[in-house]
Formats: structure tokens, sequence, C-alpha cells
């Protein structure tokens, strides 16, 4: 097993950087068809990785004293399932990637491999400094998916992420020095280090802001849909499907979940949760591309998952059944919102490629909104239990049912509508990195073909894997009253979808056209106040510029009248004329004479 835990990080290492020895070469013929074949081999360096998932505990750990500060990997049971789930992305991303065939096709694959990297080491580090260095390694790897394409936007939407990342990165940070100071390296052990802390307040608040820019969480969302808008299907799929995702492991690994209860805390990240899972469904349904609806669903579910998170810090009985239904949903929507990403390109492919695309996503979607018998009623049935205690939050996730099928619901109609393939921009911008457009008019076999396994693993996986590998896992009977819970929401949400559809074809403007939300939505009044606020603070200052001009030339002024040198001066200028000096004589001379008398 020694041998596939090396291969595991030695393997997509060694693969980046023969793509980059080979990039630095001269671009011709043979240097092109060099890192094609590389780029090929690229997906089939992420198996050994799956043979730790399929292990388990049996693959054991390994210790490396002297790497960094002492470095420790391990599958646990958290990790098994998601790093499953991991690999089931990133294979069909990278294999999508080298079926594009363009120009950058193999700096992409790259990109992916770094990512996967990062995001596969921070899922099995046991220690936080090495959870640390993984999860900063997949954060900024994860820039160049977005500003891959190289337009306008896209270097838009990059600034933004980078920007967020880098106050995650130190927020995140600075929480996990107050837990290692606290006893808190070993993972196993930062829950009761962080309840024990005088500073858990402090330490809970940096990591869940920090922890919740990755995961997207209101109000830190507002990266989500420019940069899932941006990327190219293989980066948004990773980007919503895996990355997003180890925010919520960071929760799950360092919050005092079970150790200690935090109901003020708890409240607000329920708040935060809510906000999402509601303020998502206005946006996402009032969109006029597809990708963007599905980058505010994935919003929509996070908020779910931030409400779990939340839900455990209120009552610490409920965190060992929250953590489970959330690994668990983790994983389900992991992979129906990857396949759905991935699958936009081939909306725009032959007929009878849109058929079966058609079908996949619907089933994608119909899982996502929780319908019965697919992974969603297995995950939702779970969060539905884990929260039993708390039934307003109970209450919300039937209703998010409900807007999760309305924002689904019009995704697809958009893709089906308007193929992202005619929607998205061309380049813009000189130097741009891709060389031709991201969604072909067509899809080759390859590219249907890792789609239909990614589509394939979102059905399969969390019945199978997640029910054997999740301990505490909630297993729905398949009772009327059940299937009628989990049914009526999606026949709710798909009645409303197609009443908006009736009206809209009958040419009531307000469906046709419904008005639109900005993709980032808080961002933009953000950008707006910062905008008036850099003008203002610029006002302000010119007028202090002017007004100390004003000052300091009036002092001037004052003192040089009242400066003895300046009267001299004046008084010689003065005796400088005939008139003057004749009059000063004469009044000399009086003076003489007066004395001359009085004495």
């Amino acid at each position: 097993m020694a041998a596939v835990w090396a291969a595991a990080g030695l393997a997509p290492l060694i693969t980046v950087l023969a793509l980059a020895l080979v990039g630095l070469q001269p671009s011709d013929p043979a240097g092109d068809r060099a890192r094609a074949r590389i780029a090929w081999v690229a997906p089939w360096t992420t198996l050994p990785a799956l043979v730790l998932a399929l292990a388990g505990p049996a693959a054991g750990s390994v210790e490396l004293p002297d790497l960094v500060l002492g470095t420790t990997l391990e599958v646990d049971g958290v990790a098994r399932l998601l790093l499953l789930v991991v690999v089931l992305i990133y294979l069909p991303a990278l294999w999508t990637t080298a079926a594009r065939r363009t120009h950058h096709s193999p700096l992409l694959s790259a990109i992916l491999l770094l990512c996967f990297l990062g995001n596969a080491g921070s899922l099995l580090a046991a220690d936080a400094v090495t959870f640390y260095l993984f999860f900063a390694l997949m954060s900024f790897a994860a820039y160049g998916l977005v500003v891959h394409r190289g337009t306008t936007a896209a270097r838009r939407a990059a600034r933004v992420y980078l920007v967020l990342t880098v106050v995650s990165e130190v927020l995140v940070l600075a929480g996990l020095m107050f837990v290692v100071t606290g006893g808190g390296r070993v993972l196993t052990e930062a829950p009761a280090a962080v309840a024990a802390s005088p500073h858990a307040t402090l330490i809970v608040v940096l990591l869940m802001v920090g922890f919740g820019i990755k995961a997207g969480t209101v109000p830190l969302h507002v990266w989500v849909a420019p940069a899932y808008r941006q990327a190219p299907a293989p980066g948004a799929a990773v980007l919503s499907g895996a990355l997003s995702k180890v925010g919520l492991v960071g929760m799950l690994r360092f919050l005092p979940l079970g150790e200690a209860g935090m109901a003020g805390v708890g409240w607000a990240i329920v708040g935060a949760g809510l906000a999402g899972m509601f303020g998502s469904i206005i946006a996402g349904v009032l969109r006029r591309d597809g990708r963007t609806a599905l980058a505010y669903s994935s919003v929509g579910q996070l908020g779910l998952l931030a409400l779990l998170v939340g839900a455990a810090l209120v009552d610490p009985a409920l965190a060992p059944a929250c953590i489970a239904a959330a690994v668990l949903y983790i994983a389900h929507h992991g992979l129906a919102k990857a396949a759905l990403f991935l699958g936009a390109p081939l909306w725009a492919g032959r007929a009878v490629v849109r058929r079966w695309v058609a079908a996949g996503s619907g089933l994608a979607a119909l899982s996502i909104a929780g319908a019965p018998l697919t992974p969603g009623f297995l995950a939702k049935y779970g969060a539905k239990e884990a929260v039993g205690d708390l039934p307003l939050l109970a209450s919300a996730l039937t209703v998010l049912g409900v807007g999760s099928t309305l924002i689904l619901a019009r995704a697809l109609w958009l893709l089906h509508r308007d193929p992202p393939g005619a929607e998205l921009p061309a380049q813009d911008a000189p130097g741009a990195l891709a060389t031709a457009p991201d969604h072909p008019p067509h899809a080759s076999r390859a590219a249907i073909l890792a789609w239909a396994v990614l589509a394939l693993a979102a059905v399969l996986v969390p019945w199978v894997a997640g029910t054997a590998w999740v301990s505490q896992a909630h297993v729905p009977e398949l009772s009327v009253a059940n299937l009628w819970a989990a049914t009526w929401p999606v026949l709710l949400g798909l009645l409303a979808a197609g009443g908006a559809l009736w009206f809209a074809r009958r040419g009531a403007r307000a469906f046709r056209s419904p008005p639109t939300v900005p993709a980032g939505d808080l961002l933009v009044p953000a950008a707006a106040l910062g905008r008036v606020a850099v003008a203002a603070a610029s006002a302000g200052a010119a007028t202090v510029r002017r007004g100390y001009r004003r000052g300091r030339d009036g002092l001037a002024a004052v003192a040089e009248r009242v400066s003895p040198t300046a009267a001299a001066a004046r008084g010689e200028a003065a005796l400088g004329t005939w008139r003057a000096s004749g009059l000063a004589l004469l009044l000399v001379a009086a003076l003489v004479v007066a004395a001359g008398w009085v004495s």
C-alpha cells in the first residue's frame, strides 16, 4: 500500500512537471504532439487515489516527519467517500480536457492536476499544517481555472476570486494558529481544543468566514456565479463539485461540533444558510443564461450544508447526525452538479446527443431537487432527520426543494434554448489564453463518454458507497408518506415552471423576458459603494489640500507683514524718496534745535 500512497502523490505531480517542461519548448508539431499525449495520460494519474478510497481504513496512514513541519495522511470516515467523489469528478474533467484538443488543453490539464493534488491532500490530511498547505495549493491553483479563457470578463471574475481567496487564506491561517497553539494540531483533537480555548468564539468566527468564502456561503458567495460562468466546462465542474466543498470539510474538521454548544454563532450560521437557500431561488430564477442559474443553485445547496453546521453548533447532540448528513449531501451534490456543468457544452451537439444529455441532466436536476428514489432523496432525508429536533429547519429544507426545482428547470430550459457554445463570448483580449471557443458546435465521443461516466456515478455512488461507508447515514423507508413528502415539492416546482413557460409563450412580457440579477449580486452594489467611497475620499482629500494651501499662503502673507525685517525694508523703501527723506531731515533738525533750547 505504500506504493499506492507514493503513486497517488507523485503521478499527478510528475505529469504536471512533464507538461511544464514540454511547454517550455518552442511550439512545433512535435512539441504539440508530446503535450497532447501527456494530456491524455493525465486523467489516469488520479487512479491511485481511487484505490485509496476503495481500500478505506485498510490503506493505513503515511507519516513524513521531515516534510514541512511533519506530514500525516490517512483515509478516515469523512475522507473516504469524498475522496472517491473527487476522483470521479476530476477523471472525467481531465478526460474531457484532453478530448477538446485545443492548443491550451495541456495547460488546463496541468491546472486541474494541481487542483486535484490540493483537493485530495486536504481531504487526506490528518494534521492542521498539512491541511492548510494543501488547502492553499488548491485555492491558488483554481485561479487558473477562472482566468483560463483570458477574456475581459474572465479576468474580472478571476480578480474577484483571487482577492477573496487571499482574505480566506489569511483568516483560515489565523484561526488554525489559534487551534494549533491550543493543542489541536492533530485533526481528531482540533474540535476539543477549540471548545476548550478561551478564544473559542474568535476561532469559530475566523474559520467560519475563511472557510465560508471557499464554500460560497452567503454573503461570502459573490465570487461563485462569475467564476462558474467564466471557467471552462471542466473547470466549472471541478469548482462546483469538488473545490467549494473543501470549505465545508474544513468546518467539519475544525469547528467544535459535538464538543460545545455555541448557540449565538450557530444561529448566525443558520441564518446565513437560510439566506443562501431562499435568496438563491430569486437570483437563480431571474437568470438569462443556464450556467449562472446552475451557479445560484449551488449557492442554495451550500446554504443547506451551512445550515447543518449551524444546527450542530446550536445543539451538540445533533452533531453526529449532522456531520453524517453533510458528508452524504456533499457527495450527492458534488457529483450531480459536476455532471450538469460538464454536460453543458454537449447541449450544442447533434440532436441525438442533445436528447441523451437532456435525459441525463434532467435526472441530475431531479436528484438535486430531492425527487423520490434519486440520491437527492437519500441526502435530503438524512438532512431532515439530522435536524429533526429543529422543525423550522426541516420545513426550510422542504421549501428548498420547490426552489431548487424552479432554478434547475430554468437552467435546463436556458441550456436547451441557448447552448453555451452560442452564448459565451469569443476571445476579446490580446494574448488571451484560449485560441478556440470553449464549447465547440459538436462534441467528441470521448467528451460524451466522460460525461456519461460522471452522470452514472452521480446516480450510483451515493446509494452504494454512501450508505455503506457513512456510519450514521439515515436510509429512508420507501413508504407512501416518505415518497409523497419528497414528491410534492418537486411537483409544485415543476408546475410553477410550467406555468411560467406557458405565460411566456402566451406573450406575457414579465415571463418572456424577466428582470435579471447581475452575476455576483451583492458584489455589484458593494463595488458601486466602493467607487462612491473612493470618489468621496478623493474629493475630501482635494478639499483638504486646497484648504491647506490657502491657509499656508495666508499665514505666510501675515508673517511677512509683521516681520521686523519686512518693516525695516518698507521703511527703507519709504525713505528712498526725496519727499520722505526731506521731511525726515527737517524732523531731525527740529528735534536737535528743540533739545538745545530746552537744555
